[in-house]
Order: C-alpha cells, then structure tokens, then sequence
C-alpha cells in the first residue's frame, strides 16, 4: 500500500486485481462497483497507474503477434474459412492504410514456419458478436498495451475465480460505466454514444475533456468500505516477491 500514489484524485477509477472488481470513487464516495475479469497468471494484469484519456465505441481488435501466432494461424490451418467466419481481416503492415492481403498468403507462410514473414501482418477483427472487445474500450495509453473493455463472453462473471484474459480488464457492466462517465464529461453525449453502438459505424474513437486517474493495484488483504477485513488469494505470487522486497 505505501507504494500508492499518495493522492489517488477527487474522482478516479480502482481496480483490484486479486479481488477481480473495479470501483468508481468521487469525492470517497462509490459512485459504481462491478466485477471485472483480469489476467491470468501467464499473462497477468500489470500494477500501474495511469488516466484514462479516450473511449472507443464499436472497437476492432489489432490482434497481437503472439496471439496471431499461437492461437489465430493454428486455427486457420484447420479450417481456412476461420477468418471470414470470424470477421477477421489480414493487412500487409501496422503502419499506414496497408492493403488487405488473401489468407493463402498467411497458411504459405505458416505452414513453411516463417515467423519473420508471418511478422509483417496484421490481423484486424472487425466490431461484432465474436470480437473479444465487445462494444466498446476504455483507454489510457500505456507502455504495457492493455486497457479496459467490453466482452462477449458474458458467463464467466459467474465464477469467483476471474483471471482469464491477456492482461486487459473486462468489464462485466460497461454501460454502465460509459454512462457513469458520460454524465460528467462535455465531450461525450449518452444519446450519441448509444445511437453509433446500435448502428453500423465501424471504430468511433471519443477524447475526454476531463481524464479520470486509474491505479490499478494489487492487495490481497485490505479493510473495505464496511469495515471489515478481506483477504483474497495471491494469484500471482505476487505477496512473495513483495515481501522480500521489503526485508
């Protein structure tokens, strides 16, 4: 705990990793509380803080390399209609408006096991029901890629345990949240907000006027709001490192 910023801000965002919540705090006050799923222990969440500074509605999915490599290609050689089922779509680079490239390309490469070919490829899965991003992200740029978000993947909120993604947080009541901000914020209307989410517009990316502090931490004992002491389980091991650190 000493290692948090001393003033976490009038209103900003809480997230506690091993507790797998998320609270909006404005003037010490809980304004919003839900349950969220985190990252599992070969990709944990990391522990940082940061302000969230955009929104984006209606999201493609950049997916990254590792990803691509170990989870999407596999499943393109099995069936080469993966992608088009799925709304993913293939482009010849990162950077600039790259040309969209055939997956024949790809399963050449991959099947020849070239990882520096397989490297200058992005692939993009557009804003749909099979898009792990959901309808919308919240962002706050940050060295370590990840940011909060939308899923579909609704029934997992189910489980106590919730460390399944990449590293990013889902969000199991986003709306909500979206909401929540847009209440305070000049830049982003509800009304609009909810009309481009229910159409066809593919990303619409929204800046803040006003950026909320986020801190995302990690305690596994703590006194909550109540009074009453919590304890949660070290899902990343993290206490040991923590208390060697302090010796």
């Amino acid at each position: 705990m000493r290692w948090l910023p001393r003033d976490l801000g009038e209103k900003y965002l809480l997230v506690n990793v091993p507790e797998y919540k998320l609270r909006l705090y404005e003037n010490n006050h809980i304004v919003l509380n839900m349950a969220v799923i985190v990252g599992d222990k070969k990709f944990p969440t990391p522990i940082f803080s940061d302000k969230m500074s955009y929104v984006v509605l209606n999201p493609s999915w950049n997916i990254p390399d590792s990803i691509a490599k170990n989870e999407i290609i596999p499943k393109l050689l099995k069936d080469p209609n993966y992608l088009a089922d799925k709304g993913i779509d293939i482009y010849a680079g990162w950077n600039g408006n790259p040309e969209k490239v055939d997956s024949k390309n790809i399963i050449d490469g991959a099947i020849l096991e070239d990882e520096e070919y397989l490297r200058n490829f992005r692939f993009s899965q557009t804003s749909s029901h099979d898009n792990p991003l959901g309808k919308m992200k919240f962002m706050f740029p940050n060295k370590y890629s990840v940011y909060i978000h939308d899923t579909p993947a609704k029934s997992l909120f189910e489980n106590a345990r919730r460390a399944y993604s990449h590293g990013c947080i889902r969000l199991s009541k986003p709306e909500e949240l979206l909401s929540t901000i847009a209440n305070e914020d000049k830049n982003l209307d509800i009304l609009k907000a909810n009309e481009i989410l229910s159409s066809k517009v593919s990303e619409k990316s929204i800046g803040l006027d006003k950026k909320i502090p986020i801190h995302i931490i990690y305690l596994t004992s703590w006194v909550d709001e109540n009074g009453v002491l919590q304890f949660r389980e070290d899902i990343y091991n993290f206490d040991k490192i923590q208390k060697e650190l302090l010796l």
